[in-house]
């Protein structure tokens, strides 16, 4: 059997560095926030070139933050790719929005960007996309969408960290 990813592999490659990023926190005694954090976040956001970026515990609660950051209710809609981990779809409905799945790309596995429009109704309020395996959607299409029918649009780039 092939593995899907080798999470051993990837560790030794990187062992020497997290053990001893895990010893400095465990010994500073700040396990949320702290020194460790700060430096996190202002290197995420120089690599990422944005000004600002706050970490939390999981990309699970990322997702429910910034959706709920943006006022949808109950009667609401988030569009969002069919292929991906549970929490894309958990973090819309944890909201109290409806989640309403638009079909893959076959090549990338990222949201098929030609079938979104047909999705959009007047309860829709934003577009959830996912870069996934790596693969980066291209945003311009998605991003021309978002503006045309004035939705919010959030990238989830939890498998796909600076490609």
């Amino acid at each position: 059997m092939i593995p899907f990813i080798n999470l051993k592999k990837e560790y030794s490659s990187l062992s020497e560095e997290l053990n001893q990023k895990i010893l400095n926190i465990l010994q500073s005694g700040y396990y949320i926030l702290g020194d460790e954090v700060k430096k996190f976040e202002e290197d995420f956001s120089d690599m990422i070139r944005i000004k600002y970026a706050v970490s939390v515990n999981s990309g699970s609660d990322a997702l429910f933050l910034a959706i709920n950051s943006l006022g949808v209710g109950n009667d609401d809609e988030v569009i969002t790719v069919s292929h991906t981990f549970i929490s894309t779809a958990d973090a819309i409905v944890r909201t109290g929005v409806k989640p309403i799945f638009v079909d893959i790309n076959p090549e990338t596995y990222c949201i098929d960007v030609s079938k979104i429009e047909d999705k959009i109704i007047d309860k829709t309020k934003a577009i959830l996309v996912v870069h996934i395996y790596g693969h980066p959607i291209d945003m311009d299409p998605i991003s021309k969408l978002a503006n045309k029918y004035n939705l919010f649009l959030i990238e989830d780039a939890f498998q796909a960290h600076g490609a």
